[in-house]
């Protein structure tokens, strides 16, 4: 279980009065009992709207650690010396009067109305800890709401105030709260080998795209660790399915041997060559042979299964899993 403690910052509204520009006085001061309602909700993975006649709030909750969140609710009325309760409860299903604009537990008598659900069950989603019941010290601005949740999936709770000694307001006294789990996937590579993407937080039953990109001189073999969410774990690029857990996964590279391209002219004075150096095997090698003055290039000898035209003074080689040497051959001319 994951306990999740909904703290209630209640804020005490005394009332004011407001002159008008015009003859009289008009006095807008709130007589009434005190009442509280819900103002939003405080939470480093939330975010949160008003919705109408009520708050809602998404909180996404990574790798099963939920954290604190605070639920405000705001005081309409005077402070009093003693403690006061307000009431709370997940209401199975609301209605909202989409003609009226605001939430009812009953369904209207029009047409004008839409069906809103908890998704979420007692007992195997959440557990109520303090009886619903919000207690708020005397002389105090602050009470909490107590729960336990443990969702497997994203779930929606509506939570309502009902009346103790503080009745709720008619404003916004409902509260739709979505918690939805999320999974770190975390992808690792020896950064001189390679680089991954794709890594994040995902929903349960998310296909996550993941790609391992190898440096120059590697190549990438396999991914390793927990591969049985992969789809397959010897292609760079391939899917992770997220399971109800954090997935590790690391890129393994191994490194290619290079191969020497050697280069030399005949007779030595007769020209110039370029192109040697170590390459990888398939590497295409641009080669190049200039004629000193009084000379001309007649033709490539040596490993010439390896280059597009042994006639040609520029021409490509592509390199084979072995070392290479080529000359260029020179004449007067």
């Amino acid at each position: 279980m994951r306990k999740f403690i909904i703290s209630i910052t209640v804020i005490a509204t005394l009332g004011f009065i407001t002159q008008s520009c015009f003859d009289g006085l008009n006095d807008f001061t709130y007589k009434g009992p005190p009442v509280v309602e819900f103002s939003n909700l405080s939470h480093n993975n939330a975010s949160w709207v008003s919705v109408g006649s009520f708050w809602a709030a998404t909180v996404n909750i990574n790798d099963g650690v939920v954290g604190d969140a605070a639920i405000q609710v705001a005081l309409v009325g005077p402070h009093k010396a003693q403690s006061r309760q307000i009431g709370y409860y997940v209401v199975d299903q609301l209605y909202r009067d989409t003609d009226a604009n605001r939430l009812t537990t009953e369904q209207p008598d029009h047409d004008e109305w839409v069906l809103l659900e908890t998704t979420a069950t007692a007992g195997t989603d959440y557990s109520i800890q303090d009886g619903g019941v919000i207690t708020i010290p005397a002389n105090s601005s602050f009470g909490s709401m107590d729960m336990e949740i443990f969702p497997s999936d994203e779930i929606v709770m509506y939570i309502v105030l009902e009346e103790r000694d503080l009745a709720p307001s008619e404003n916004y006294k409902f509260f739709r709260l979505t918690l939805r789990p999320l999974y770190e996937l975390e992808l690792n590579a020896d950064p001189e080998r390679g680089t991954v993407t794709g890594s994040g937080n995902y929903r349960k039953n998310t296909s996550v795209t993941i790609a391992a990109v190898a440096e120059y001189g590697y190549e990438f073999v396999e991914w390793t660790g927990d591969i049985a969410h992969v789809a397959d774990h010897t292609s760079a690029n391939t899917t992770v399915t997220m399971p109800q857990e954090k997935v590790t996964l690391t890129a393994e590279f191994i490194e290619l041997p290079f191969f020497e391209v050697t280069l030399t002219a005949s007779p030595a004075e007769g020209g110039t060559v370029d192109g040697d150096g170590e390459y990888l095997e398939n590497e295409e090698v641009t080669i190049t042979a200039t004629p000193a003055e009084g000379y001309v290039f007649v033709e490539w000898t040596g490993d010439i299964d390896h280059i597009a035209d042994p006639e040609a003074a520029s021409t490509t080689l592509t390199v084979p899993a072995s070392d290479v040497s080529l000359t260029a051959v020179f004449e007067l001319d």
